[in-house]
């Protein structure tokens, strides 16, 4: 005996799409490269308070790891090293490191201990602000449907 076999054909009810995966306006593209301001020249403006005797990390470059690290969902100091640790060294060249050893975490914690969060905070709020500036506009919000009883109700956001 032989089996034919006819080509899997979906319902026309499997094909549609229910309403919330239906997008109604085109998204914004991402910012070309370089288009967003870098976050170096911002973090240069913090002032270190370490003495300059003993200092082997800049700190434009241990808080742009922190950052990295935190936008990157990375809590803690002795993460944050290891994830620093584990980059290339180009990788570190480019956030600034000057030797080829990482900084470990209890230089992170002594740092952040003695950073001013005052200029840190200013600095990072004028950074994001540019960066939110140099962003598309987001499509206009839709309003939100609401099931109740069968029936479908447009509502305000």
């Amino acid at each position: 005996m032989v089996a034919t076999s006819t080509p899997f054909q979906p319902s026309a009810s499997a094909l549609r799409l229910p309403a919330a995966c239906r997008v109604v306006a085109p998204l914004p593209l991402p910012p070309a490269p370089g288009a967003l301001p870098a976050l170096y020249p911002f973090l240069v403006r913090v002032p270190d308070p370490r003495s300059a005797r003993g200092v082997r990390h800049p700190l434009p470059a241990l808080l742009g790891l922190v950052c990295l690290a935190m936008l990157s969902g990375i809590q803690g100091y002795l993460p944050t090293a290891e994830w620093g640790a584990r980059l290339d060294l180009a990788d570190r060249r480019a956030l600034g490191f000057t030797r080829d050893q990482a900084p470990a975490a209890s230089t992170l914690f002594e740092v952040l201990q003695a950073v001013s969060w005052e200029s840190l905070e200013t600095v990072l709020r004028e950074w994001a602000a540019q960066v939110a500036a140099a962003l598309p506009a987001a499509p206009p919000a839709r309003p939100r449907q609401v099931r109740k009883g069968g029936r479908q109700t447009r509502r305000a956001p």
